[in-house]
């Protein structure tokens, strides 16, 4: 199963501190509610489940970090139940791709192991 996502924000930007609390940007939940809505699009069927490998190209249009961006990218799938549990996935690959001319967005491929 494939989808493509946009970029989710970078974890600076995902979540702020404020009144001694931790609490999401709203950039971040307007990203998630984007996403959410762009992979039921993309994606009518039931949630996967049982032990999942997760496949990501990232592509992005200057150098940034991968691993700040992938909790919220694998919590967007189990929101919009294309996996029942991101706890399902054992096997994470993630490539990453710096190219200027292109839109940052993500690739997903998920299957059951």
């Amino acid at each position: 199963m494939k989808l493509i996502i946009p970029m989710p924000p970078s974890i600076n930007r995902t979540y702020k501190t404020g009144n001694g609390r931790f609490y999401k940007s709203r950039e971040a939940h307007d990203w998630s509610d984007l996403t959410y809505w762009r992979i039921k699009e993309q994606y009518k069927g039931k949630p996967l489940a049982g032990r999942l490998e997760v496949k990501l190209s990232m592509f992005f249009y200057k150098n940034a970090d991968i691993d700040s961006r992938l909790k919220a990218v694998l919590d967007v799938l189990q929101l919009a139940k294309v996996i029942e549990n991101d706890i399902d996935i054992v096997t994470l690959i993630v490539y990453k791709h710096v190219d200027k001319t292109i839109t940052p967005e993500v690739w997903v491929e998920i299957s059951k192991l």
